[in-house]
């Protein structure tokens, strides 16, 4: 169990199996959803994308319940019908972006939850079906 006040990060690298995989595995080390944040990197662009709207900070972006018209493969949008108690603790880091822009993002991320640890999941799908992770 997590320390009073401390929380874990989760998400998936690319896909949504990714992030429902983290999401298992933090609900199989006993945390509820108010300990959990959901933070999954994504193929996007904060500038590129018109993403700017749900910004942060960096490359860190909101991700809005329902339907999320950015891309098809996004699951995150849906985890608030699944997991209710998750409310606002969703978001997406755009990989597109500068290195310098996803880490101010993450250091957001960090300050703002100060988890205990990130755990991100990749089912490799990517790599076999479209050869470019």
């Amino acid at each position: 169990m997590l320390a009073s006040g401390r929380r874990l990060v989760v998400g998936g690298l690319g896909g949504g199996g990714d992030v429902t995989l983290a999401l298992m595995l933090a609900k199989a080390m006993g945390l509820s959803d108010e300990e959990i944040v959901v933070a999954s990197f994504l193929a996007c662009s904060i500038t590129r994308d018109r993403l700017g709207r749900l910004a942060v900070e960096g490359s860190l972006f909101r991700i809005p319940s329902g339907k999320f018209s950015y891309n098809d493969r996004v699951f995150e949008d849906k985890l608030h019908n699944v997991f209710p108690s998750l409310k606002g603790h969703v978001y997406g880091i755009c990989v597109k972006d500068r290195w310098a822009t996803m880490v101010k993002g993450l250091k957001r991320l960090v300050r703002e939850y100060n988890p205990r640890c990130m755990l991100y999941t990749d089912l490799g799908g990517d790599a076999v079906l479209l050869g470019y992770e």
